[in-house]
Order: C-alpha cells, then structure tokens, then sequence
C-alpha cells in the first residue's frame, strides 16, 4: 500500500505537457481610486501574476523583477482594467506587477496638457515613485523594482512630448511609446547625458499609422536635442493594430 501511494503521488506531480502553469496565472485586473492633494479624483487599475500574491513579499515565490505602468489613449480613462488586462502575458512571462492609472486631468487624457499647468506629469511620478505600491500591499517599494513604462496612442505623446523629457533621468528601467509620441515641448531633455543608460527611451508605430509623422517628427528633435531613440515600424495596418506584448517582449529582451 505504501508503494502505490508513492507512485500515486509522483504521478500527481507530473507536469501536463501543453496546460499552463496555473500558479503563474495573471490575476484580473482590479480597480481602485486615487485621490491625490492638487489633481482631480481619478483611478488605478493593478494586476500581478497569482504566484505573486501572497500577503508579502518574503511569502510570495518570486519577487518580481519589474513595475509595469501603462498609459492609456485618448479616451481610455474608463478602460484601465480592460487595457491592463490586454498586457496579462507579459505580467507573468517577465515576473512583473502592473498598473494603469487613468489621467487626472480635466478632460480625463495625459498629452500636452503638462504645459499648462495640470501638472499630471508630476502625478505619474509620485505614482511611480511611491504611490503605486499601496495598491500591492505598499511591501514593494523598499526592493527598488525597475519601472516599465509604457504608452499608448495619446500616453505614448505625453510619455515622449512631456513625461520622459522632465523626469526620465529620474527613474531607472526602460520606457516604451506605442503608435504615438511627440517631441519635448520644452525643446529640451533634463540629464540627456545619463538617461540613455539608465531609462532608454524606445518607440514602435505601424508604417500606416495616422500618428507617423508626428512620431517621426518627435525622433528627429530628440536626435537635435542629443538623444536619438531607437524605433521600430511595423507592418501591421492601422492605428496600434500590434501584438503589445510582443513589443514589451522586445524591449525587455534588449534590456539582457
């Protein structure tokens, strides 16, 4: 009898060729609000993967490697569960918590509003900095996780137009602008010399992309200013018609 149980009990363990590994399952997206002192009321939505959940992070299995902050479009506000949830297979793959944060502006959108005076860009880095981790239990924010921030469409524009050229010096990790960027509205890039090495800034749109020539424009200042990005152009058709974790698979796979 004891020698059935142990052979009962080495099958049981046996990994099921072509299943997942349920345990790295992404959890759903979960949504709670923000209040910041000086913004409008706005909302967070967060995920990581189930082997991450535990009440702290000495009982979790894996620290994770990174935080994941993504950016939504214009009118995406109301959709930061939806989009974060769209990035569930790169949580897991690359051992990532993630956030969306919806804009805290008053027509509820990030670009080109820095300038006059919402001041959302220094919303998203006290988020960044410090605020997001409540939302994981607030343990996260003394190991100094790496920051994967990621644009989308309108995001990508405040990422490059307003956000990295301000305070990309400050952070340490990797930004990404999709199907959308800018150029630095104020015409120049704080710690241009060090940020390449310590927060690289990379772009991808599609070559049909209604955005293109703006993008492409914002590359050639960020090259007059002393930072040339590296960009990719797709073939896929339409406005961010790409695979987004294809392209955080990339970024991340240039960061090795």
């Amino acid at each position: 009898m004891t020698l059935l149980l142990r052979l009962l009990a080495a099958f049981l363990v046996l990994p099921v060729a072509g299943l997942p590994d349920l345990a790295d399952a992404a959890r759903p997206a979960r949504v709670f609000s923000i209040r910041s002192q000086g913004f409008s009321p706005s909302k967070v939505a967060v995920s990581e993967c189930a082997s991450s959940a535990a009440p702290n992070p000495e009982q979790r299995q894996s620290m994770p490697q990174g935080l994941l902050v993504v950016l939504h479009g214009r009118g995406g506000a109301d959709g930061v569960a939806g989009l974060l949830e769209s990035f569930q297979p790169s949580l897991c793959r690359h051992k990532l918590i993630a956030a969306a944060p919806a804009a805290p502006t008053a027509n509820r959108n990030w670009p080109f509003e820095t300038k006059n005076g919402e001041g959302q860009d220094q919303f998203l880095l006290n988020f960044i900095q410090g605020e997001v981790f409540k939302f994981f239990g607030g343990s996260y924010a003394k190991h100094q996780l790496p920051v994967y921030l990621v644009g989308i469409s309108a995001g990508a524009t405040f990422l490059m137009g307003d956000f990295y050229p301000l305070h990309g010096h400050k952070l340490r990790g990797r930004a990404l602008a999709l199907c959308g960027g800018s150029w630095p509205v104020r015409g120049t890039i704080n710690g241009v010399k060090t940020v390449e090495s310590t927060f690289p800034l990379f772009v991808q749109i599609g070559k049909t992309d209604f955005l293109l020539n703006q993008v492409t424009a914002g590359l050639t200042k960020y090259s007059q200013a002393g930072l040339p990005l590296r960009a990719r152009f797709t073939d896929a058709a339409g406005h961010c018609a790409f695979d987004f974790n294809e392209a955080v698979d990339h970024v991340l796979a240039e960061v090795k």
